[in-house]
């Protein structure tokens, strides 16, 4: 069982029912008997959805062993895949109101939106008449039909940010693919001068974030100086947002297409 099958970050560019219909395909994490494999990918997914959550604080280890023997207690029956469409449902705020973290990314709050994210797919299946058999014996993707997903997810983000001028949900992928396209500066200057200005960005949001939550002035500065020294990674993914901002502001500005670029 490879990696692409247990978690395959195209999917998350799908639409609410194409993904519903493809649940069905998707490998549940009771079906992955690596622990290791399971273990890995399953951190993966979490950094991603805290990263998008908003939640600065570093989450305890025993929060982590307790979230994943959630998931293989109560939510084996989900993909992640579903884990990490079902926590983009919620920044969307298509799940009803939104659950307040607090800051805290523990069980109780990853089970609440993982709570909503079933009520939600039992409902919308139900209104869209989607059966719940696996109708493929594989969920392999086509190198064609990565490519299509790719295409249409640059689509997507990119007429989202010329709708609402900003990006939201899962981007880096993105800008990872366009990178690879030759569609985004290279030069050493230019990503520098990105990072710089991330690197600021994400300071100023923990500072406001220890304000709001009256966080310990040790833990602010422990949050900063892991963003000085490299360790938080969070400037890495806005540095990329703020590069795809400046690339789509080119393209609308010069009145061109994304698609006629990829």
């Amino acid at each position: 069982m490879n990696e692409l099958k247990i978690y395959n970050e195209l999917k998350q560019n799908l639409s609410a029912i194409a993904f519903l219909k493809d649940v069905s395909n998707q490998i549940k994490i009771k079906e992955i008997k690596d622990d290791n494999l399971f273990s890995e990918n399953l951190k993966n997914v979490m950094v991603k959805i805290i990263l998008f959550s908003g939640i600065k604080e570093k989450v305890d280890d025993l929060y982590k062993a307790d979230i994943k023997n959630m998931m293989l207690n109560h939510y084996k029956h989900f993909s992640l895949n579903e884990i990490t469409y079902a926590f983009e449902l919620e920044r969307y705020g298509k799940l009803g109101d939104k659950t307040q973290h607090f800051q805290l990314f523990n069980a109780d709050y990853v089970s609440t939106v993982l709570k909503k994210y079933e009520t939600w797919k039992a409902v919308t299946r139900k209104q869209n008449n989607i059966n719940t058999l696996k109708i493929e014996n594989s969920n392999e993707m086509t190198p064609e039909e990565i490519e299509f997903s790719m295409i249409e997810g640059c689509d997507r983000i990119f007429r989202e940010y010329k709708l609402n001028h900003r990006i939201e949900g899962v981007y880096v992928h993105i800008y990872d693919h366009l990178f690879k396209k030759g569609l985004l500066p290279r030069d050493k200057f230019y990503k520098d001068m990105i990072f710089a200005k991330a690197q600021v960005i994400a300071i100023s949001e923990v500072k406001a974030n220890a304000r709001e939550n009256n966080e310990p002035k040790k833990t602010m500065e422990r949050a900063i100086k892991e963003i000085e020294d490299k360790v938080n990674l969070t400037p890495i993914a806005i540095a990329k947002k703020l590069a795809l901002e400046d690339y789509f502001q080119k393209l609308i500005k010069n009145n061109e297409n994304l698609n006629d670029k990829i």
